[in-house]
């Protein structure tokens, strides 16, 4: 987050702000006590005061009467960890909630209450979409109270808008609800005339430290070019140029890594910008080695992630860069020292992350997702939010039965799909847009069929830039972000219980099925895509020894079961 004056910070906490020092003890006792209530509703609230101290494990006494206590209580726990259905949990929520408004110290009007500036509502009343114009409220009201005029909004006014929320509003994620607000703005800004031309950003996002190519000499940046022509046209009579040429996406990532190194010798103060003339550079040995201290004490130990940089390097000096062989040497050691020595082993955190899979109740709500996001989406009201859900319901369903990595899976397009004469739908991801370089197909059941034409039909038309040709379509016509596609899937799982990012279905697919039947590996791993039985082993089992267990217990009995009765 950039730096912000903090006496702005001050009065930003403040523009929500109520006084209030009770607890949700005291808030129950007054409850009790109001003759104003009738039965029913003295006893919802009482009730649902009483369940939080419940599902939260904290008594009343403990508890602040305040939005900001209340908001951070019921981000800590999703539905599913409460073992309470989503709409059980948010009764409780806005029971608590109407109880600090009617008995807590009565807080200054939230956004829809506060009086908002003519030039802010003048604004707001040239937005049509109601859900649209709902977004932007609180930036106005916010605005109003801090003396901000439309034309003003910076990523200053963001931050403070966040410090606002964070302080005093009953709301469950700040964060996106700044979020809403950028995108709502960002979109106001193209189709509401007269609207401020003034773009916003994430005021969260870090500074990078990787420089542009155009920070350093421009002999590196020719040297980079030519070793990107290389790569992506190999000369077939080049004993030294690759077989095949490279994925778009491969060269891209390489050229990242140069960037990553070029800067990583920068910020250590191993080399200024404009010595580092060619790619040969990166690979003499003293600045190999202060490159990769670099990311080692950024990661605080030998992750696999660097010892694969250091490799892909060091493959680059040898074929590309031609250094001498006592170099080649050198760096071969350094990255034989890098090595964490487990590249064919499950990383310990994902190991951990399926760990909630061994329950079987966290298996059915990810294999049953797709179906319940499609029941919310059927269920949603506001257009927009309908449609983001049906898009969440189909994206799972292709991670979960095509075990997609999230680079195939937001590029693909409506023409990857065939639609048979027997009503179901075949997919074919072609080998450009794989990381194996070989294409994919995958015939998609009746039950994924269906919801994904009911999404074509009746929802993706609903979504920005959805005339494109992309399934899951981004601004300018593009693809969705890969930041964006996350960010909608960890959401929508968490929201059902689950911590998941998307590689992991890779692993807990694998998982699944291997613990059905210890010998689907082959199987698992045509699903997968990989190219060799040893990579589904290696990289996305490791779990599945105590279902292995249970196969050969399952064996012995039956072969104690057989085995003749009587004296031996």
């Amino acid at each position: 987050m950039q730096y912000v004056d903090p006496r702005f910070l001050v009065r930003s906490r403040a523009a929500f702000r109520s006084e209030n020092q009770a607890t949700l003890a005291d808030v129950k006792r007054l409850a009790e006590a109001d003759t104003g209530l009738t039965n029913t509703q003295r006893r919802d609230l009482i009730s649902a005061l009483n369940r939080v101290e419940q599902v939260f494990v904290m008594p009343l006494e403990k508890l602040e009467a305040s939005p900001r206590r209340v908001r951070e209580l019921f981000v800590s726990k999703s539905p599913a960890q409460a073992n309470l259905s989503e709409k059980t949990f948010a009764n409780i929520r806005s029971l608590v909630v109407q109880a600090l408004e009617r008995y807590a110290a009565p807080p200054l009007p939230l956004s829809q209450r506060i009086p908002i500036a003519p030039s802010w509502q003048a604004l707001l009343d040239r937005i049509e979409p109601p859900y649209q114009r709902q977004a932007l409220y609180r930036l106005a009201t916010y605005s109003s109270v801090m003396g901000i005029a439309p034309k003003e909004v910076t990523t200053q006014a963001l931050i403070g808008l966040f410090e606002a929320l964070e302080a005093e509003e009953a709301i469950k994620g700040p964060k996106s609800i700044i979020k809403n607000t950028i995108s709502n703005w960002n979109r106001s800004a193209r189709t509401v005339p007269g609207w401020p031309q003034v773009p916003l950003s994430s005021p969260f996002k870090q500074e990078p430290y990787t420089l542009p190519l155009s920070a350093f000499p421009t002999s590196f940046q020719e040297d980079v070019g030519r070793w990107r022509e290389r790569m992506a046209n190999p000369d077939p009579l080049d004993e030294e140029a690759p077989a095949r040429a490279l994925r778009p996406a491969t060269i891209e990532s390489r050229v990242y890594n140069f960037r990553q190194f070029a800067s990583a010798l920068v910020h250590t103060g191993h080399l200024p910008a404009e010595a580092i003339a060619s790619l040969s550079t990166l690979f003499q040995p003293e600045a190999f080695k202060a490159a990769l201290r670099f990311f080692l004490e950024r990661s605080g130990k030998k992750t696999q992630r660097v010892h694969n940089l250091a490799r892909s390097m060091r493959l680059i000096a040898k074929h590309y860069c031609r250094m001498d062989e006592a170099t080649l040497a050198t760096l071969e050691k350094i990255c034989r020292k890098l090595d964490p020595g487990n590249r064919r082993q499950m990383t310990e955190r994902n190991r951990k992350r399926l760990g909630q899979f061994d329950d079987p109740r966290n298996v059915a709500r990810l294999l049953t997702f797709p179906e319940q996001e499609s029941k919310r989406a059927a269920g949603e009201k506001n257009p927009l939010r309908a449609a983001k859900a049906m898009e969440r319901a189909v994206a799972v369903d292709l991670l979960i039965r095509c075990g997609l990595r999230i680079s195939s899976l937001r590029t693909l397009q409506l023409a990857d799909f065939t639609w048979l004469s027997s009503g179901l739908a075949v997919l074919v991801v072609p080998a450009e847009r794989t990381k194996t370089g070989r294409p994919l197909e995958f015939a998609l059941n009746a039950e994924i069929t269906a919801r994904l034409k009911h999404h074509i039909a009746t929802f993706r038309s609903r979504l920005l830039e959805a005339d494109g040709t992309y399934l899951f379509p981004g601004p300018q016509g593009g693809p969705r972000s890969k930041t964006a596609m996350s960010d909608a899937i960890r959401r929508g799982m968490r929201r059902a219980g689950l911590e998941m990012n998307p590689h992991l279905f890779r692993h807990a697919i694998a998982k699944i099925a291997v613990e059905a039947d210890p010998g689907a590996y082959l199987p698992v791993s045509r699903v997968l895509g990989h190219t060799t039985l040893d990579t589904t082993m290696g990289h996305y089992l490791g779990t599945e020894s105590k279902a292995a267990g249970r196969h050969v217990d399952r064996l012995l009995d039956e072969a104690k079961a057989k085995a003749p009765k009587g004296k031996r």
